[in-house]
């Protein structure tokens, strides 16, 4: 469990990164890439802690939970396909199914807090 726990926040960081990488590579200017990197860096940190956070503020049910996150994994993995990084779109969306999966097989869907489990 702990290692499935740690992949999952590295894939989460993971996102945050990737999606960097497609708002800076959107543009040709440096700085209105970094801009646009930013804003969808702060707009899916935002979501994630609104929606799929364990301590998130609102509480759909599981399955919009988990249509967000596949949601913002496929943005940032088509996005680094269309950057020219196919490879690394799908290893982490691929990750991302794979992690969720077992998770869930576990009975910690997303969005749990899997502190209050036992």
């Amino acid at each position: 469990m702990a290692i499935l726990l740690g992949v999952r926040f590295l894939l989460e960081l993971s996102l945050l990164a990737a999606l960097g990488i497609v708002g800076f590579n959107a543009s040709d200017d440096a700085a209105v890439g970094a801009l646009i990197g930013a804003a969808l860096v702060i707009s899916a940190a935002t979501v994630w802690g609104a929606i799929l956070s364990p301590r998130r503020r609102l509480d759909p049910p599981v399955g919009i939970r988990l249509a967000v996150e596949l949601a913002l994994f496929a943005g940032a993995a088509i996005g680094l396909a269309a950057t020219g990084y196919p490879t690394w779109g799908a290893v982490l969306f691929t990750a991302e199914l794979l992690t969720v999966g077992a998770l869930w097989a576990m009975g910690h869907p997303p969005g749990a807090d899997v502190a209050t489990k036992s």
